[in-house]
């Protein structure tokens, strides 16, 4: 993979690190006991998998300083930990799911490609599970990177394909196929003066691998119920389609 120059750190920085670190210091002021802070499943991925680079890309760069710098904030006076949260299927009221973004190139697309590796999923109860385990059970420095099940990009693809009751085509890319299509993103938002929180080469690096997580290594402890992933997954579609027929 290309080494590229990141310049957005002090953005993100901006945006994930400080806010964070003025939260855990008002908690503490406060005398409040337990801070869980919610990040991204992709710092769990970055160490997993130090070939893709993701400790570098501005976004996890700057999450994975979030964990640590709310740690050293809390050290000796309050426990932080961090859930690091992955796909999250579910609904709120009147409130359109960022999923749409998927919906809408599926929907518009005759093809919409995919690499051939996966992410761990969950839902937003099974978030909210997860904070309150993490604020009962969690301890000083933990991070719980949580996931029930793990499903290919292949499938999510289908699933929403098969809600739309689309033809679009899912085929599934190598590297070699996909790559030059992710480095053009690269190219034309350098171009425009912009540049995205994980750069889209590294994106189609990241998802070759299996991105998965074993249920078994956090639920228990945070006493997080299992749930029916895929029929959540559905639900959020649908809810998506009934709010765009609302307009």
């Amino acid at each position: 993979m290309s080494k590229r120059k990141f310049l957005q750190k002090k953005f993100y920085y901006e945006a994930n690190v400080l806010p964070t670190q003025k939260l855990v210091r008002l908690a503490c002021k406060a005398n409040l006991q337990k801070f869980v802070v919610f990040g991204s499943y992709f710092s769990e991925m970055a160490e997993k998998y130090p070939n893709t680079d993701l400790k570098n890309s501005p976004y996890i760069n700057t999450r994975l300083l979030q964990e640590q710098v709310a740690f050293a904030e809390g050290e000796g006076k309050i426990e932080v930990c961090g859930l690091r949260l992955p796909y999250i299927f579910g609904t709120m009221k009147e409130r359109m799911p960022l999923w749409k973004m998927f919906v809408d190139r599926i929907r518009d697309n005759d093809t919409y490609p995919v690499f051939k590796g996966g992410t761990a999923c969950v839902t937003a109860s099974q978030v909210g599970q997860a904070a309150v385990g993490a604020l009962l059970y969690g301890h000083h420095r933990e991070t719980f990177a949580i996931g029930d099940i793990n499903m290919t990009y292949e499938e999510f693809a289908n699933i929403i394909k098969d809600e739309l009751h689309t033809d679009t085509k899912i085929p599934v890319l190598t590297l070699e196929e996909g790559l030059p299509i992710y480095q053009q993103l690269d190219e034309k938002l350098a171009k425009s003066g912009r540049e995205s929180g994980i750069h889209m080469e590294m994106i189609a690096h990241v998802q070759q691998e299996f991105c998965y997580l074993n249920w078994a290594d956090t639920f228990p402890k945070l006493h997080v119920k299992r749930e029916d992933i895929r029929k959540e997954l559905r639900n959020t579609i649908r809810y998506i389609i009934k709010l765009e027929n609302q307009k």
